[in-house]
């Protein structure tokens, strides 16, 4: 069940952005079973869960996509034949159909999730070299050393299919005009205020955000440390309302 809540906005029944906290989608989730997730929006494919497990992540693989961005907590990411540690601010990538689960984690750890695209995924046609390709592990830290000191201060991350994964840290202010594919944001760092065509609201670390094709938007009054994950996906002129 997708939860409509404040931050849902809407006019003339077109969707025009979102933006959701992990305070509130925690209290949505399932107080039984160890898949503890809850959907918190859907856009074309695109869908947003909450995913906080406790003691034991029991998922398995996935027809589609997909991304996590750590909203709180740390512990091990098994991905195939890889394991890497992750802390609150990372992003980490799944392909379709692949082995992996969280291990070792703390007790309040909790992830956004973002799954996109048909099933079956967007990467390499080939089987085999699908089965090969390995998950992407990006820490905030590391591309915040990326970032441009001048004009537009983001750094490509990821790429794969129509998936491109960006580190955006403006200072001072954000110059940044409409995009031609939908985007998903999620604060790595900072807190600030996110106009969204002529709405108005205010976020912080871990906060997630969606802004469709051609939207208007931008951050303003964000502290000097702000750094956010940008998820750019599917096609130009976006997917429209589901």
């Amino acid at each position: 069940m997708v939860y409509e809540i404040s931050y849902f906005v809407k006019k003339g029944g077109v969707m025009q952005g979102w933006r959701g906290t992990v305070e509130e989608w925690l209290a949505k989730l399932p107080a039984d079973g160890r898949l503890r997730f809850v959907t918190a929006f859907s856009h074309g494919q695109l869908e947003v869960e909450l995913y906080a497990p406790r003691d034991k992540d029991a998922q398995q693989p996935h027809p589609r996509d997909e991304i996590y961005v750590v909203a709180a907590g740390a512990g091990d990411f098994v991905m195939g034949n890889e394991r890497v540690k992750f802390s609150a601010g990372d992003a980490l990538f799944a392909p379709s159909g692949m082995a992996h689960r969280f291990e070792d984690f703390t007790g309040h750890f909790a992830t956004w999730v973002m799954f996109y695209g048909p099933d079956g995924g967007e990467g390499p046609d080939d089987a085999g070299a699908r089965d090969a390709e390995p998950g992407w592990h990006g820490t905030a830290g590391h591309w915040l050393a990326q970032v441009p000191q001048s004009g537009i201060r983001s750094v490509s991350a990821f790429q794969r299919g129509s998936l491109e994964v960006k580190l955006y840290a403006p200072r001072g202010e954000d110059p940044q005009a409409p995009h031609a594919r939908d985007e998903f944001y999620v604060v790595a760092r900072g807190r600030g205020v996110a106009m969204i065509g002529d709405e108005r609201q205010s976020f912080g670390p871990a906060d997630a955000l969606f802004v469709p094709a051609g939207m208007t938007h931008r951050f303003e009054d964000f502290t000097n440390d702000l750094a956010i994950w940008v998820m750019f996906y599917g096609p130009d002129g976006g997917e429209g309302a589901a």
